[in-house]
């Protein structure tokens, strides 16, 4: 989220498969996010947003090549934790569709990030 935020002033104008990359996953798991938040909050629970971590500023100056494979981590490692909660709502079918609609997005939005670090830059 935090590059989706800050790719179109980072970057340059070279860039620009990487930010609009990103900037449609962003849009896709944002309202995913808000989603599931409506469901746990219609479940009793709590949603606190949080802060970018201070870290990701420094993210800044880095080539666009070295954000993706960062991006290609951070998906594999969320699609992992996706995985283990949409196994664990067995007994929760809605909020389960939902963790597989996100685990579904996810995959998709890697396969993008994937491809666009595989193809030649312009």
């Amino acid at each position: 989220m935090y590059l989706g935020d800050a790719a179109q002033g980072l970057l340059r104008s070279s860039d620009v498969r990487y930010v609009e990359t990103m900037q449609q996953a962003v849009a896709d798991l944002q309202g995913l996010a808000e989603r599931i938040a409506a469901q746990i909050m219609e479940n009793g629970g709590v949603v606190a947003p949080g802060e970018f971590p201070l870290e990701y500023t420094a993210l800044h100056d880095l080539s666009p090549d070295y954000l993706i494979r960062r991006t290609i981590e951070y998906y594999q490692r969320d699609i992992r934790t996706v995985q283990a909660c949409a196994e664990s709502l067995t007994h929760a079918p809605y909020a389960r569709s939902l963790a597989e609609e996100t685990l579904g997005a996810l995959k998709g939005h890697l396969e993008n990030f994937e491809e666009l670090l595989a193809a030649p830059t312009a």
